[in-house]
């Protein structure tokens, strides 16, 4: 249970008892360390419309592209040239999942 407490002191218990937590996979990337174009995977079985999307060490969003997949065609490519050096994280939504990857930008 969470606690939250008012400037008077007086304390007050939330009635949630359990959280459901995300479910978090890991994401598929490479090259990593990445210079100008990264390629992502997802073990998609059938056609799928999803986004992937970059944030920066502070948790802005850099990037971000709407991606198409088939059984097929499992992956995409996102351009990274504009970004400068540093590290990233790069999420993916899919059925319900969250998928993710660090990356390092060169």
């Amino acid at each position: 249970r969470l606690m939250q407490m008012d400037k008077m002191g007086a304390k007050l218990y939330s009635n949630e008892i359990f959280f459901e937590r995300e479910k978090v996979k890991r994401l598929h990337v490479y090259p990593n360390p990445v210079s100008n174009e990264l390629r992502i995977e997802l073990p998609v079985t059938s056609f799928s419309r999803t986004a992937v999307a970059i944030f920066d060490y502070t948790g802005k969003l850099v990037a971000s592209k709407e991606i198409m997949l088939t059984a097929n065609q499992q992956y995409t490519t996102v351009e990274t040239s504009h970004l400068p050096a540093g590290t990233y994280t790069v999420k993916c939504y899919w059925r319900d999942e969250l998928y993710i990857a660090k990356i390092i930008k060169q």
